[in-house]
C-alpha cells in the first residue's frame, strides 16, 4: 500500500510541475500557430511502429542464437503482448509475461531470462550511446562542458558486448534477488553485431521521433541527431525508474527538460506529453495486428531448431 502511495506520489508531482509550467507559459501556448500535419504524423507513426517489430524481430534472433528456437510470428505475438506488462509499475512484468509464454512453448524460464536480459542490457546501451554520441550536436558548448565527462562512460560501456563482464555485474544482483546465475555461451562477436542491431533500433526510433516534433511544431532537420539523443536518454532512463509504471511522468520529465534548449519549454511539455499518447497508441496498434493476423494460440507452434544468429 506504501510502495503504491510513493508511486502515484511521484507521478503526481512531475505532472504538477509539468502543469504549473504550462499554465505559466499559457499565454504563449496560445499565440503559436500548433497545425498539426497529417502526412508527417503518418509517417512518424508507420516508422515508430516498424521500430517496434525492428525490436520484436531482434528479441526473437536472440532466443534463437540461444537455442531456444521459436516461430517468428509467434515470437512477434509474444513481444507484443508482453508490452501490456509495461503499464505495471516495476519493470519485470514485461519480462515476466514472455517467460511465461515462452514457457507454454516449450521454452525454458533461464533461457528465455537471459535473452530478456540480453535484449534489455543492448537496448539500454545502446540508447545511452547514442544520447552521448548526440551531445557532440548540442550548440550550448557551455552546457556540453558540464556533461563532458560522460563520454568517459563510453568505453565502459562498450565493455559489456563481452559477456564476461555483463556476466559479472549481473550475477551478484541475480543471488541477491535469489536466482540462479546467468550462463551467456555466445561470442563476442555475436554480441557485437547485437550492439550494432540496437544502434539500428534508436536510428529508426529517433527518426520517427523528429518526424513526430516536425509534424507539430517545426524544427530543423539538423536537430535529428539531437532529438534522437534526447528521446534515447528518456527512455532509458524512464525504464530505470522501477518505482512508476512506464516510467510514467518521468520520462516526459526528462524529454521536456532536454527539449526546452531547442524550443519554449510549453511547446517542449506539450510534445513531451503528446509523444506518450502517440507511443501509447502505437503499441496498441501492434498488439492488435498480432491479434488480427496471428489467429494461432500461442502454444500451436512448437519451438523450431537453433539456428546462426543473424
Amino acid at each position: 500500500m506504501i510502495r503504491k502511495v510513493i508511486q502515484l506520489l511521484i507521478v503526481v508531482i512531475i505532472f504538477f510541475f509539468l502543469g504549473k509550467m504550462l499554465y505559466h507559459d499559457w499565454g504563449e501556448i496560445s499565440s503559436y500557430q500548433w497545425e498539426i500535419e497529417p502526412i508527417k504524423l503518418f509517417l512518424s507513426t508507420a516508422g515508430l511502429l516498424i521500430a517496434h517489430f525492428f525490436g520484436a524481430f531482434g528479441w526473437n534472433r536472440i532466443l534463437r542464437r540461444i537455442g531456444a528456437g521459436l516461430d517468428y510470428t509467434q515470437g512477434m505475438a509474444i513481444w507484443f503482448i508482453s508490452i501490456l506488462g509495461r503499464y505495471l509499475p516495476g519493470t519485470i512484468w514485461s519480462a515476466v509475461g514472455r517467460i511465461y509464454m515462452c514457457e507454454r512453448e516449450g521454452i525454458s524460464k533461464s533461457k528465455t531470462g537471459v535473452s530478456v536480459i540480453l535484449e534489455q542490457s543492448y537496448m539500454l546501451i545502446t540508447g545511452m550511446v547514442v544520447f552521448l554520441f548526440s551531445l557532440a550536436f548540442w550548440h550550448d558548448w557551455s552546457s556540453l562542458k558540464s556533461v563532458f565527462s560522460a563520454f568517459l562512460i563510453c568505453p565502459v560501456l562498450l565493455i559489456f558486448l563481452h559477456p564476461r563482464p555483463l556476466t559479472a555485474v549481473l550475477n551478484p544482483i541475480l543471488r541477491w534477488m535469489k536466482r540462479d546465475p546467468l550462463v551467456i555461451d555466445v561470442s563476442f562477436y555475436t554480441l557485437f553485431k547485437t550492439f550494432i542491431f540496437y544502434l539500428g533500433y534508436w536510428v529508426v526510433f529517433g527518426i520517427a521521433f523528429y518526424c513526430f516534433i516536425d509534424s507539430i511544431y517545426k524544427i530543423e532537420f539538423s536537430k535529428i541527431v539531437i532529438t534522437s539523443g534526447i528521446f534515447a536518454i528518456s527512455f532509458v532512463i524512464g525504464y530505470l525508474a522501477i518505482a512508476v509504471p512506464s516510467g510514467l511522468g518521468v520520462r516526459e520529465g526528462v524529454l521536456s527538460l532536454l527539449l526546452s534548449n531547442y524550443m519554449p519549454p510549453a511547446a517542449a511539455i506539450i510534445i513531451s506529453l503528446g509523444s506518450r499518447v502517440w507511443i501509447t497508441l502505437v503499441e496498441l496498434i501492434g498488439i492488435a495486428l498480432m491479434f488480427l493476423f496471428h489467429r494461432k494460440p500461442l502454444n500451436d507452434v512448437p519451438p523450431g531448431e537453433k539456428i546462426k544468429f543473424w
